[in-house]
């Protein structure tokens, strides 16, 4: 039986949960409202790391346009894969490929460079945001994990980021983020048998 105690609870927790909401979407809003003010051109979705496929140069042209939802609508991008904010945007490269090793029990790949760089914001805010073309060899890496595996791949990678951090209780394992890792080795499956670019679109 539920009692009136355990029913105010479920009530004051859930408030608690919906104002927590509120204020984080009145702190989006007002983020998004200064970013306007400031003449910000950079990616405005909020993710902590952005990847878009397709043509490198029609993605780099679409960045220094600020044709952001033509990248996340299939315009100007064939696919676009976001990691919510939490994951910082050396997360996915620095920890993926040790991810990878163990699930494919190999020597991790080490992510040492771009090949280069497509578009970055020219003005005011110059190297606060860029556009960079991901190696080949890494996209071969990733696209290599067996479908089967990408399950487990995401508990790897989870693990390995949530121990960086000491965060396993601030949304690492969210469905956002473990759905996140299996859309990007869709991405770079596609990509590669496609021949397709992978653009990764970082804030510093």
């Amino acid at each position: 039986m539920t009692t009136p105690a355990t029913t105010s609870n479920a009530f004051n927790a859930a408030l608690t949960q919906t104002r927590t909401d509120e204020q984080r979407l009145i702190g989006l809003d007002a983020m998004l409202t200064e970013l306007n003010e400031m003449d910000w051109t950079g990616p405005t979705g909020c993710f902590g790391s952005e990847f878009y496929s397709g043509d490198a140069e029609v993605i780099g042209r679409a960045c220094r346009e600020g044709e952001w939802d033509g990248l996340r609508d299939g315009r100007n991008a064939v696919r676009f894969v976001g990691f919510p904010p939490c994951v910082g945007n050396d997360d996915v490269p620095m920890h993926l490929f040790e991810a990878i090793a163990r699930v494919m029990q190999t020597s991790p790949l080490q992510f040492d460079e771009f090949e280069r760089m497509v578009a970055e914001d020219s003005g005011k805010y110059q190297g606060l945001w860029a556009a960079e073309l991901w190696h080949s060899r890494f996209v071969d890496a990733v696209a290599s994990v067996p479908l089967e595996r990408i399950g487990q791949l995401t508990r790897e990678w989870t693990e390995i980021v949530a121990k960086v951090y000491d965060a396993r209780d601030e949304g690492w394992l969210a469905p956002t983020v473990t759905q996140a890792v299996g859309d990007f080795v869709l991405m770079c499956k596609e990509a590669v048998a496609e021949g397709h670019d992978v653009v990764e679109v970082w804030v510093h």
